[in-house]
């Protein structure tokens, strides 16, 4: 894999400021869907600058912050600084929710997509995953692009 660090790593910086992708869709999102969550992790922390590479913005599939090279109370300032809403992560994570839809545009999204923060509680659809976002007759969003997990 070391061929595609550089892919992996830019991938991370395409991760917006305040959200989170988590670490398959890094491989997806870096043509190496392949590669296991230890290759693509090793990738990351091998990355020049973590800071400038905003490590600090890859999780599990519920969002939680992954080993990724900086020290958790440093990633914990840097998502908080961020504005990204752990406690939120975490109330989705327990209900089994890893992707929200919107009910009035049939599009869903990873929970700190900035078009996910913009749906209302009256619309807003809990999915456990793509396939059940699919079944429902929801499209991914373009922007953080739920489906290359």
């Amino acid at each position: 894999m070391p061929e595609s660090r550089s892919r992996v790593l830019e991938a991370v910086r395409g991760i917006p400021r305040g959200q989170v992708r988590p670490v398959a869709w890094l491989g997806a999102e870096a043509g190496v869907p392949e590669a296991t969550a230890a290759e693509l992790l090793e990738a990351v922390r091998s990355g020049p600058a973590p800071v400038l590479i905003p490590v600090h913005r890859l999780g599990d599939e519920d969002g939680r912050p992954v080993e990724c090279g900086l020290p958790a109370v440093l990633v914990e300032r840097l998502r908080a600084h961020e504005g990204i809403d752990e406690e939120r992560l975490g109330r989705f994570a327990a209900s089994g929710t890893h992707y929200l839809g919107s009910g009035t545009t049939r599009i869903f999204c990873y929970p700190t997509c900035a078009h996910a923060r913009r749906i209302t509680d009256r619309h807003r659809v809990p999915f456990g995953s793509v396939a059940a976002a699919r079944r429902a007759g929801y499209r991914p969003c373009l922007s953080c692009r739920p489906v290359a997990a």
